[in-house]
């Protein structure tokens, strides 16, 4: 009887220092999952701030456009529409920056998945 209480005792030691490795472990990818978020939102907000400067110059052509169609002159729309392309090209180029850094993201946090799941197969 003496040797099964040792035996479970044993047993319970060795689950108890396994289970504060996997919570260290929990506490470490947890850490590391918060500041990504926090890096991701910090790009997120850095990126809507780029777009912000030429959505309002878009904005300013826009109403210039339509609200002063009659007496505008080809050539001070031509400029309007010049600022128009520009600015949208702008917001676009912020658009698809935005987009490979989400998919690079995407994708470490896919081998990540991946590498975590075999580690726990191991």
């Amino acid at each position: 009887m003496q040797q099964s209480l040792s035996a479970k005792s044993s047993e319970l030691e060795q689950l108890t220092s396994m289970l504060k490795i996997r919570g260290e472990e929990l506490r470490k990818a947890y850490g590391s999952a918060q500041g990504s978020d926090r890096m991701k939102t910090t790009f997120l907000h850095y990126m809507t701030t780029q777009m912000t400067v030429p959505a309002d110059l878009i904005e300013r052509s826009v109403m210039k456009l339509s609200n002063n169609y009659q007496d505008i002159t080809p050539q001070e729309a031509d400029a309007e529409l010049s600022v128009i392309k520009e600015q949208s090209e702008k917001v676009l180029n912020v658009l698809e920056h935005m987009i490979e850094a989400l998919q690079i993201e995407a994708e470490e946090s896919e081998k990540e998945l991946k590498a975590g799941k075999e580690a726990d197969h191991e």
